[in-house]
């Protein structure tokens, strides 16, 4: 008959390799726990139990958050690539994150003011390609910034609070 010993030791031996690779990926950026956790079944296929474990551990720990991660993707994708609050608000689902938990960390991290002040510096640049390219009529310049800041995912009244601020008189 077998013992539970080579047993216990290959649970080990697999928690730490899970949990070797989870550090490794750690190591490289953050994560939410939904993301590690599809990185590491990825991985690991049929160790759900050993992932869990480690998830939990690194949770414990603080090594994984998803308040972090929140706080993080939002600075990033708001001050850097200059995305509005929807489009970080899908991204952040996206990965994984509680729609609730995304909204209290937007509000927190990226208030309206920041929202408008950064809307208002794409629509300026915005204008200045559009007005170096073509003469179009202000009305047609105000719909194509619009439509920019929209798709960049500010919403409408950002995005038109933003206009306001241009100069559409030269």
């Amino acid at each position: 008959m077998k013992t539970n010993f080579s047993d216990s030791n290959l649970n080990q031996s697999e928690r730490s390799s899970v949990r070797a690779a989870g550090l490794r990926f750690l190591a490289r950026r953050d994560f939410s726990v939904a993301g590690l956790r599809e990185k590491l079944v990825g991985k690991f296929t049929e160790d759900s139990a050993e992932i869990e474990k480690v998830l939990a551990e690194f949770q414990e720990k603080n090594w994984l958050s998803d308040a972090r991660f929140c706080e993080n993707m939002i600075r990033e994708k708001s001050e850097l690539i200059k995305w509005g609050p929807r489009k970080i608000l899908w991204k952040l689902q996206e990965k994984g994150i509680d729609r609730a938990m995304a909204e209290n960390a937007m509000q927190e991290f990226f208030p309206e003011k920041s929202q408008v002040s950064i809307a208002v510096e794409l629509a300026t640049e915005k204008q200045k390609k559009i007005a170096g390219k073509k003469s179009d009529h202000p009305s047609q310049t105000k719909q194509k910034i619009l439509g920019f800041l929209v798709n960049r995912g500010f919403d409408l009244s950002i995005a038109r609070a933003a206009i306001d601020f241009l100069d559409f008189e030269n």
